[in-house]
């Protein structure tokens, strides 16, 4: 009638049979539940006067396929359409600016949603498990997105994000399968704990200068990823990281990162080079463990700890390079590396004739890390990445064949922290060009 102002809490709750409804625009309240697993409600007309939907109101309408919200509505409450697996189209008026938890958690059939820009919160779960939706815009009015606020949207192949956030949330976008790219706003200083995790067909990631969190698992399983910018602002990356990440071949890692933490790289089996920054003190237990692709690391001397397993059954490995002191004993770390040698320093101490089965010999000569950043052909020269005894000194020579006797010094360098970043910056004025080091 239209003397009605308001439906109390679980007024039609279960009533399964229920087909359609027309509510008065006299309503101006719909209480909690009011709807809630009405199975066979396939449609229905909200009065313009309400300005929330509550909480569950619709939750379990398996057969509900549209609803437009009325334009006054500021609150689409937790749990509101939960369920609702046969919504496929959903109006979101301007006046909405919260979007509840779990507000179209599993609305399996949604494949289109219009944020409007007046929206400045997405709940926990929000739009979790909405399978069939393709592409999100979200405005930049949105300032807060919840734990795993489209985690599961398994058709999700695109996200434009909002300028606004700082902070990638715990399972964000895990399990969207066909995500292949997203652009991580500048403002963001952490991706939380599997942010991205089984995001499989991501292939590339860029992450701003200001972050300095990776949680745990953050971009576990994304099998898909083949490059990672990790910029140095990043001061901790949690156990698991990147753990699986079977098509990331190369990674360079953040100058002030002191710790790699278990499983971090675990499995990455892709992985033929990565670049151990001078202030890192700890490798944690299975950092590596099962990166069948590695060939050769350099362990710089700040390194006093290598944990359980942390390089076991890297079944290409023939040579880990310690340029420093030999590191506390701890279990396992070489299980499975029938290939290795391992290196040390003529200054270093505590070494003996094995490390961990393997057997050690003297690193008698400077090593030129060929695989790492910095080395080959660039806009300012020709580069060479050098490891050898910290503090050091040498002459770099340069000539036009190996067998020439006319060798010229084109500089001088150390190896500052047992290793030196070395340019020739007029290698194209020669039609060949090889170089040697000469040691004091």
């Amino acid at each position: 009638p239209s003397s009605l102002i308001g439906i109390g809490p679980q007024a039609f709750a279960d009533c399964t049979s229920l087909t359609s409804v027309h509510i008065p625009n006299s309503v101006n309240a719909i209480g909690e539940s009011a709807f809630y697993g009405c199975i066979g409600l396939k449609g229905i007309t909200l009065p313009n006067g309400i300005t929330q939907i509550g909480e569950r109101v619709f939750s379990g309408c398996t057969s509900l396929k549209r609803v437009a919200v009325p334009g006054n509505v500021s609150v689409i409450g937790e749990s509101a359409f939960h369920n609702c697996s046969s919504l496929t189209n959903i109006t979101i008026p301007s006046s909405v600016t919260t979007i509840g938890n779990y507000a179209f958690h599993y609305c399996t059939a949604l494949a289109n949603v219009n944020i409007p820009s007046g929206v400045t919160t997405l709940g926990n779960y929000a739009f979790g498990v909405c399978t069939a939706l393709t592409s999100v815009t979200i405005p930049g009015s949105v300032d807060s997105i919840g734990y795993y606020a489209f985690s599961h949207c398994t058709g999700l192949t695109s996200v434009a994000m909002p300028h606004g956030i700082n902070v990638i949330r715990t399972g964000m976008f895990a399990g969207c399968s066909r995500l292949t790219s997203i652009t991580i706003p500048n403002g963001v200083t952490a991706i939380e704990d599997a942010a991205f995790e089984v995001c499989t067909s991501l292939t590339n990631i860029v992450l701003p200068k200001g972050v300095t969190t990776i949680g745990i698992r953050a971009f576990n399983t994304c099998t898909g990823l083949t490059s990672v910018v990790l910029p140095d602002s990043i001061v901790t990356i949690g156990v698991g990281a990147f753990e699986f990440c079977t098509g990331l071949t190369s990674l360079v890692l953040p100058n002030d990162l002191t710790t790699i933490r278990s499983s971090t790289f675990t499995g990455c089996t892709g992985l033929t080079k990565v670049t151990i920054p001078g202030d890192v003190a700890r490798i944690e237990a299975g950092a590596f463990g099962g990166c069948t692709g590695l060939t050769s690391v350099t362990i710089p001397s700040s390194v006093s700890h290598v944990g359980d397993g942390a390089f076991s059954f890297c079944t290409s490995l023939t040579g880990l390079y310690f340029q420093g002191n030999a590191p506390e004993d701890s279990g396992s770390v070489l299980k499975g590396t029938p290939h290795l040698i391992v290196h040390f320093l003529p200054s270093a101490t505590g070494w003996r004739a094995d490390f961990f089965g393997r057997p050690t010999a003297l690193w008698s000569r400077p090593l030129i890390q060929a695989d790492a950043s910095g080395v080959g052909a660039a806009s300012d020269g020709f580069g060479l990445l050098i490891a050898w005894t910290p503090g050091v000194s040498f002459v770099m020579e340069a000539s036009s064949s190996l067998g020439s006797l006319d060798w010229t010094p084109i500089g001088t360098s150390f190896f500052i922290d047992g290793s030196s970043q070395f340019t020739d910056q007029q290698w194209t004025n020669h039609p060949t060009r090889v170089y040697r080091l000469i040691l004091p």
